[in-house]
């Protein structure tokens, strides 16, 4: 069961405009899709340009998308315009909202055109990986305390413990603002179910939560971390 506290949207509830109740709105959509065109073609402000020739923005064409689609969130969450949200990078490289006098913090994943948008009251991380054919787990990445489960699933042919526990840590690095400049080797997950996970040697205290959603003809499992 999802926490009431995590709210998980598609494009459909979006569209709604329904009221936004939850400490965190994650929305997973497919930025292609033309039923959110409005949401994603909002005119670029400077900051969005400025953040669009960084190394790590990748295509133009879907980083400008995923930063409109994010301001058009938080206009939403907020009950205000998207033109009136301003976004732009920390100095760590995390998204930030600039406009905005209250407590709002965002988190953006994406794989191609699949994104992830959230935003929340309070700090948060978000990831994704598309659920395909099973590629061999980066055994590095993990804490000792992980690679046996890892390992068994591994053996029967299955990615899915490896893809549970590297978004989860990616969405708890992203909520401390480290990203993948702390080694994610250090951070040790611990799965609770198909819907939830908590971190062992945690140095900030919050909930994580997973979420597995059809996104057109592809299947996608999404990661956050909420602070506490």
């Amino acid at each position: 069961m999802t926490s009431p506290r995590v709210e998980w949207i598609d494009a459909a509830q979006f569209l709604a405009r329904a009221p936004l109740m939850a400490v965190a709105t994650c929305l997973v959509v497919d930025l292609d899709d033309p039923d959110i065109a409005p949401a994603v073609l909002l005119a670029p402000t400077r900051l969005d340009l400025v953040d669009m020739a960084r190394p790590l923005a990748g295509p133009r064409g879907y980083f400008l998308k995923r930063r409109s689609l994010l301001r058009s969130l938080v206009a939403v969450w907020t009950g205000g315009a998207p033109d009136a949200v301003i976004v732009a990078h920390d100095e760590r490289g995390a998204p930030r909202v600039e406009s905005l006098d209250a407590s709002i913090f965002v988190s953006v994943a994406a794989r191609g055109p699949v994104a992830c948008v959230a935003v929340a009251g309070k700090p948060l991380g978000v990831d994704l990986e598309l659920v395909e054919a099973p590629s061999e787990p980066v055994w590095e990445a993990l804490h000792p305390s992980e690679r046996h489960a890892v390992e068994q699933r591994w053996r029967t042919g299955s990615d899915d413990v490896f893809r549970d526990v590297w978004i989860a840590k990616e969405a708890y690095l992203k909520m401390l603002g480290d990203g993948l400049k702390r080694d994610p080797a250090t951070v040790s997950i611990h799965l609770e179910g198909d819907d939830s996970f908590s971190i062992e040697n945690r140095v900030a205290a919050g909930s994580g939560h997973y979420a597995t959603r059809d996104i057109g003809a592809r299947k996608v499992r999404c990661a956050v971390f909420l602070s506490a």
